[in-house]
């Protein structure tokens, strides 16, 4: 038996409920100098607060600030670190060692947690 389907939604049209599991709730791939999001799941728009200091807010909500997240950067840089999380937004640093900010090219982040 095959199942073949384009989209799966809950009884009111939106995102199913999934149980006893945990799925990536967020991702992004963008780059830090153009500030161009390349590829993307529930991610609304890209914010460049300072060098090597970015938000990637959210196209729907987290539950509360208390999620899981990843941040990478190219190679050349020497940290990529979670800044602060809140309901609608993750913020994170890219840099050096000095803990200056250093922007890149190719930035990822990924979330796990609860959505609203």
């Amino acid at each position: 038996m095959t199942l073949k389907v384009d989209e799966i939604q809950n009884t009111s049209g939106g995102p199913v409920t999934l149980t006893d599991q945990y799925a990536v709730k967020q991702w992004g791939y963008f780059n830090g100098i153009t500030n161009t999001i390349n590829d993307s799941f529930n991610v609304s728009s890209l914010t460049d607060n300072s060098t090597g200091n970015y938000s990637l807010n959210f196209s729907n909500n987290m539950s509360n600030a208390n999620y899981a997240t990843s941040w990478a950067g190219t190679w050349n840089r020497q940290y990529a670190r979670g800044d602060a999380n809140t309901t609608s937004y993750s913020r994170g640093k890219n840099g050096n060692f000095s803990a200056s900010g250093s922007d890149t090219d190719h930035a990822m982040h990924i979330v796990v947690g609860d959505l609203a």
